[in-house]
């Protein structure tokens, strides 16, 4: 039932803002922006709480996983220490080995 009412508000949603002026689309966009900003926001700190200074961690590059040991929390990544050197990697991309 849940996702039946969160579709419905969508439509609307969209519905409203096919209907708009350039002028309230422009008006619209920082509103937009700053709500994405907040969402991204919690939900790298979220990440990056699951994590402390010296858990064992892995993340994927190049299709390759890469394990290592977190030596930092910074603000928006985390320092890892692999065998192949340092890398600041996002804690969203990282998970515990």
């Amino acid at each position: 039932m849940k996702q039946v009412r969160e579709n419905m508000t969508m439509n609307n949603l969209i519905k409203e803002i096919n209907g708009l002026d350039l002028e309230s689309m422009n008006a619209l966009i920082p509103v937009f922006n700053a709500r994405m900003k907040a969402l991204r926001s919690v939900k790298q700190a979220s990440a990056k709480a699951q994590f402390s200074v010296g858990d064992s961690v892995f993340f994927t590059s190049r299709g390759q996983k890469v394990t290592g040991k977190v030596i930092k929390i910074m603000p928006k990544n985390i320092k890892v220490e692999t065998m192949s050197g340092l890398w600041k990697v996002s804690p969203s991309l990282l998970s515990a080995a």
